[in-house]
């Protein structure tokens, strides 16, 4: 009852549609879902000097590449700033041929009620 309680008084309606976003970007790249994937992305879109256009096809090979990709999240803090959030988390990505961990940093914006992703970077953690 009191964790209940507890969830309640902490639940924040705005992070909660972020972490639904999050949730569902993640079930896309796992999945190989590459429309539904590019469709979080905003279209200004930028990291590693890539352009969401760029960004996208890279990560449609690598979806063609491998056998199965499985991208998972834990530990997520998100810092809502108005129409634009950082989210923090640690990333645990698995595919056919390749693994690698760390922490996540997405920079959102809120495009017409949705969010969006603006920039995206990984910091590997060391093996």
């Amino acid at each position: 009852m009191i964790a209940a309680a507890q969830k309640l008084i902490n639940y924040n309606p705005g992070q909660a549609y972020v972490m639904e976003t999050l949730q569902k970007w993640l079930a896309a790249w796992s999945s190989k879902d590459m429309d539904a994937y590019a469709g979080f992305y905003a279209a200004d879109f930028s990291s590693d000097g890539l352009g969401k256009k760029k960004w996208v096809n890279r990560k449609r090979q690598l979806a063609k590449k491998y056998r199965y990709i499985k991208v998972r999240g834990k530990d997520f803090k998100i810092i809502e700033k108005k129409d634009r959030c950082d989210v923090y988390f640690f990333q645990n990505y698995e595919s056919s041929n390749f693994s690698t961990q760390g922490t996540k940093h997405l920079k959102l914006v809120r495009k017409n009620e949705l969010w969006k992703i603006s920039q995206e970077n990984l910091k590997k953690k060391p093996n």
